[in-house]
């Protein structure tokens, strides 16, 4: 499974690569080596993980860059988007319907289930796909 190749990756504020990442940084981290996608750092736009107002802020400002997808049809490589604080804060790869890839503090990298893991499940604001490849599953391989 592709994933795998993410599960070592260490939590770090900012981070954007391998040595360590935050939940976006892993996000790009994953576009880039598997989608051949470069997504914006937007590292500039909060302090740490804990700013979830400029998270949140940012992620409004930014959401047109996604489709939304209507739960149930998500699909590999769609971002699930989850509240922190009643604020739209984490952000997740979906690597098949039902199972996601995490970066978060205290945690590092890790492999949830956002169906059925009550932490997740609550939290669900929505999945997105990239605007700019709407049908993403023709540029990926199995």
């Amino acid at each position: 499974m592709w994933s795998n190749d993410y599960i070592h990756v260490q939590f770090k504020d900012h981070g954007r690569s391998k040595v360590g990442a935050d939940c976006w940084g892993l996000v790009r981290i994953i576009y880039q080596e598997r989608l051949g996608i470069i997504l914006p750092s937007y590292d500039e736009v909060y302090t740490d993980v804990l700013d979830r107002q400029g998270i949140a802020d940012n992620y409004q400002q930014h959401r047109q860059d996604w489709l939304p997808i209507e739960q149930g049809f998500e699909k590999e490589y769609d971002l699930a988007v989850f509240r922190m604080l009643n604020l739209p804060t984490h952000v997740a790869v979906v690597i098949k319907p039902n199972l996601m890839i995490h970066c978060e503090r205290g945690c590092g990298t890790c492999v949830s289930d956002y169906k059925e893991e009550r932490q997740w499940s609550r939290r669900l604001e929505g999945f997105y796909r990239y605007a700019a490849s709407s049908d993403i599953s023709s540029t990926v391989s199995p």
